[in-house]
């Protein structure tokens, strides 16, 4: 499990493996260092062995809430909403925009390293 990075944010899972009926959702750690607010978006992205390529598991929608400059987070998407392919290999795609702005101003994108959903 490793961090990435784009525009002064830091994204990663807080583990590789989650757990169907023992964690509540897969938990995310995002670390905002700009001197700006930001809102973001995210895309759920589940492997798929045969083809060997990412297929979308849940389109791409805004976030619930937004950062604070310099904030740090722990976001959990939960199961049943996120996740509903059930288990499997996932990454997160996600798209960060200055917060405030009178025209939303991207940040960066980033895809999260991948992390596997258990039973």
């Amino acid at each position: 499990m490793a961090s990435k990075t784009t525009g002064n944010i830091d994204v990663n899972p807080t583990k590789d493996n989650f757990y169907l009926g023992k964690d509540d959702g897969v938990s995310v750690a995002i670390n905002n260092r700009n001197t700006f607010g930001l809102e973001f978006k995210i895309r759920v992205e589940k492997y798929n062995a045969i083809t060997k390529k990412w297929d979308i598991s849940k389109a791409l929608e805004m976030s619930e809430g937004g950062m604070q400059a310099k904030e740090k987070i722990t976001d959990t998407y939960l199961f049943h909403y996120f996740f509903k392919s059930g288990v499997g290999t996932y990454r997160l795609y996600m798209e960060f925009y200055q917060f405030g702005t009178a025209k939303p101003m991207k940040v960066g994108y980033l895809t999260t390293s991948s992390f596997y959903i258990k039973k």
